[in-house]
């Protein structure tokens, strides 16, 4: 065969052997959008039972449990700005579901129902864990439980200043017009638990979890920006 010939199926099979590498990079490169974009869109809050075969829980975004489920999962807010106490809505336990605040991004909120459908009395267990927290973000996090009106604010001990390290956050000195008092997460992985005794059947419990950045927080800083926090929130029905 020619030289020129034999050079020219060389030049041709490079270049096949380029298309095909540039292809390959191209369908790595889609892959990772659609797995970013899956990941940002997924829903960072979970809420989740576990049952046996003599007691069940159910879930639902609404109080006639129309659509009961052991699993709900609640739209995460993007790009989330600080806040304090003072901008959650006093009413913001009224009504189910959604309640984020899309237009000014300061609060995530969502409602839902917890309802004994077994026809015995059970106790249950509740765990609010964390799955993921980047950038430090969970530092300046505030999460308040309400559970049928009832209300208490969970955040991290305090880090600063240092004689304060593992005391909880009461704001004092911080610039907030009304300070208030939280309790510490039990650990870096799980934030708080809680023990139903005597939940008889038919029994339905309303459960509201809001989040923000507080932004009188001495981690509440520009570090933070792009954070992640995702949590999910387990109930097991026992004995």
């Amino acid at each position: 065969m020619a030289k020129g010939v034999k050079k020219y199926y060389s030049v041709q099979k490079r270049k096949k052997i380029i298309n095909m590498v540039i292809a390959a990079l191209l369908m790595i490169s889609v892959l990772v959008v659609l797995i970013t974009i899956y990941g940002q869109n997924v829903g960072n809050f979970v809420i989740g039972i576990e049952t046996n075969v003599r007691q069940s829980l159910s879930l639902s975004e609404d109080a006639n449990f129309s659509k009961p489920t052991t699993r709900l999962s609640a739209p995460g807010i993007r790009e989330q700005t600080h806040a304090t106490l003072a901008d959650i809505p006093l009413d913001i336990e009224n009504g189910s579901g959604s309640k984020n605040d899309y237009q000014k991004r300061r609060y995530f909120a969502y409602s839902f129902y917890l309802k004994n459908v077994s026809s015995i009395i059970m106790d249950y267990d509740m765990e609010l864990i964390i799955n993921k927290s980047t950038k430090g973000a969970i530092s300046a996090v505030r999460i308040m439980i309400i559970k049928n009106g009832e209300k208490e604010i969970y955040a991290k001990a305090k880090e600063y200043p240092p004689e304060e390290r593992g005391q909880p956050e009461d704001h004092i000195g911080t610039g907030i017009e009304e300070p208030y008092m939280t309790t510490p997460f039990l650990s870096s992985v799980t934030v708080m638990t809680e023990t139903q005794k005597d939940f008889p059947p038919e029994a339905v419990n309303k459960y509201t979890v809001v989040m923000w950045l507080e932004g009188w927080d001495h981690e509440c800083v520009d570090d933070i920006k792009g954070g992640i926090i995702r949590m999910e929130m387990m109930f097991k029905a026992n004995y």
